[in-house]
C-alpha cells in the first residue's frame, strides 16, 4: 500500500512538472512568435517607409516609458487589494444581493477605477482571486472601458452635463447588460479563467 501511495505521489509530481514546462513553453512559444510578426512589420515598414522606422521607434519606446509607472502602481494596488481586502467579504457584497443590483454596483465600480485598460488587469485578477464571477468581472471591466473619472471634468467641459448623464446612463445599462449575457456561460467561463489562474501559482 505503501508503495501505490508512493508512486501515486510520483506520477502526480511528474505531471505537475509537465504542466509546469508546458505552460512555461506555451508561454515562450506564443511571445516569440509575436516578437516574429512584431520584426516582419519592422521590415516591411523599413522597405517601404524608411523615415517611419525612426518615429515609429521613438514612439514605441515613449508609450513604454509611460505605460510602465501606472502598470507599476496598478500591481502595487493589487497587491494590496489582495492582501487587505477579506475574499468572504467580496463575495457576500456581491453574491448576497439581487443579480441586477450586484452588476449595477460592479459596474459603477469599474467606472470609477482610474487608468486605462491594461492597467486593470492586474486589479481584476485580484477580484477573480477573492472570487468574483465571470459574469461580475465583465461588467467590472465594460464600464471601467466605457467611461474614467479622469475623462469626466473633461467631458463636462467640452461636452456638458445633459450628454455626460446620458452617456453614463447607457454605460451602466451597458455594464449591466454584458453581465447578464455572460451570466448563463458563468460556469464555463469560471473554469476557462480558472485554468489561465493557475499559470500564476507558484
Amino acid at each position: 500500500m505503501s508503495e501505490e501511495s508512493e508512486s501515486t505521489s510520483a506520477a502526480l509530481e511528474d505531471a505537475k512538472e509537465r504542466s509546469v514546462l508546458k505552460r512555461y513553453l506555451d508561454a515562450i512559444i506564443l511571445e516569440g512568435s509575436l516578437l516574429v510578426l512584431l520584426a516582419f512589420f519592422f521590415i516591411v515598414v523599413y522597405l517601404t517607409q524608411p523615415s517611419q522606422v525612426q518615429y515609429a521607434l521613438d514612439f514605441s519606446a515613449t508609450n513604454l516609458i509611460e505605460t510602465i509607472p501606472i502598470f507599476i502602481v496598478a500591481s502595487l494596488l493589487a497587491g494590496w487589494m489582495d492582501a487587505w481586502i477579506d475574499r468572504d467579504l467580496v463575495t457576500r457584497f456581491l453574491t448576497g444581493r439581487n443579480l441586477l443590483v450586484g452588476l449595477t454596483i460592479v459596474t459603477c465600480v469599474g467606472i470609477v477605477t482610474p487608468g486605462p485598460i491594461y492597467s486593470i488587469f492586474p486589479l481584476v485578477y485580484v477580484l477573480k482571486r477573492k472570487g468574483v464571477g465571470s459574469h461580475y468581472l465583465i461588467a467590472f471591466m465594460t464600464g471601467q472601458t466605457l467611461m474614467g473619472p479622469l475623462r469626466i471634468p473633461l467631458e463636462l467641459y467640452y461636452l456638458g452635463l445633459n450628454f455626460f448623464i446620458f452617456r453614463l446612463i447607457s454605460s451602466v445599462i451597458l455594464g449591466i447588460f454584458a453581465g447578464l449575457c455572460a451570466y448563463p456561460l458563468s460556469a464555463r467561463l469560471d473554469k476557462a479563467l480558472d485554468e489561465v489562474q493557475h499559470r500564476f501559482v507558484r
